[in-house]
């Protein structure tokens, strides 16, 4: 069971892994704002509610790793320059250097798809909240900021042929197809993002890019069309992505 807040910045599970999780979301580079919102909530909640606590330890969690603070501080990152030049081995040496947890798209056991990583503090146990806070957004973000932003200069200056042509591969494709699998959608989305983000491609604002990102996934597309089954999901995906970036439209039918 869940509840959320009406903008979806914040959301309660209960009773799945601990008897409460709470998450706070951001935008980008709202990493703090998010903490805000969880925390928040969980000062609320305390007031009506004892949680399980130790002196010593902090705040008992189901999974020992959450054991401490509780806090899990996660990171969204789109990382297409750094995995089209192979570099994604070097960042996950990197975070497990920094004591840092690299997921795929959707969390623990999932693969990355579009390009999109998740970065989340492993210690839980004796880790200062705010210290952690400030390191994830102001520290190890700006360096990967920095990193991605090298990866994509070395591509235009040493494959621009190879990257124009999978930007536009990626718009042909989004513009004509009739089904698109959510994975599909996420990497090709991904790609006509990196492209108009470094000036390959104009015409598409990378807001739309990037909206597209999120209301393509299924159950962004379900609360939005109350379709749940898998066919008719990839119809309307690929509708809706047609309709955002000026694609053909099916033919009408005749009788």
């Amino acid at each position: 069971m869940a509840g959320y807040r009406e903008d979806a910045r914040l959301s309660v599970m209960i009773n799945e892994e601990d008897h409460l999780r709470i998450q706070g979301y951001g935008l980008a580079g709202g990493l703090s704002l998010a903490w805000a919102h969880a925390k928040g909530c969980e000062r609320l909640l305390d007031e009506h509610l004892s949680f399980a606590f130790n002196e010593q330890l902090g705040y008992l969690t189901a999974c020992p790793t959450n054991v401490g603070t509780g806090i899990r501080l996660s990171l969204m990152l789109h990382l297409p320059g750094i995995s089209l030049i192979g570099g994604m081995d070097r960042m996950q040496h990197a975070a497990d250097d920094l004591n840092l947890e690299m997921r795929g798209t959707s969390g623990e056991g999932s693969e990355a798809i579009g390009h999109l990583h998740q970065i989340s503090n492993r210690r839980t146990l004796g880790v200062d909240e705010e210290d952690l806070l400030h390191f994830l957004e102001d520290d190890f973000l700006s360096r990967v900021v920095r990193e991605e932003r090298r990866a994509r200069d070395t591509l235009l200056s040493t494959r621009r042929e190879f990257l124009d042509d999978r930007v536009q591969r990626a718009l042909a494709m989004l513009r004509h197809a009739r089904l698109l699998g959510e994975r599909e959608a996420l990497d090709l989305l991904s790609e006509l993002r990196l492209g108009i983000a470094a000036g390959l491609l104009t015409g598409v604002p990378l807001e739309t890019a990037g909206q597209l990102m999120q209301r393509v996934r299924s159950g962004h597309l379900t609360r939005a069309t109350g379709c749940t089954e898998e066919e008719p999901l990839r119809i309307q995906r690929a509708d809706l992505v047609r309709r955002e970036l000026g694609g053909d439209s099916p033919p009408s039918e005749s009788t």
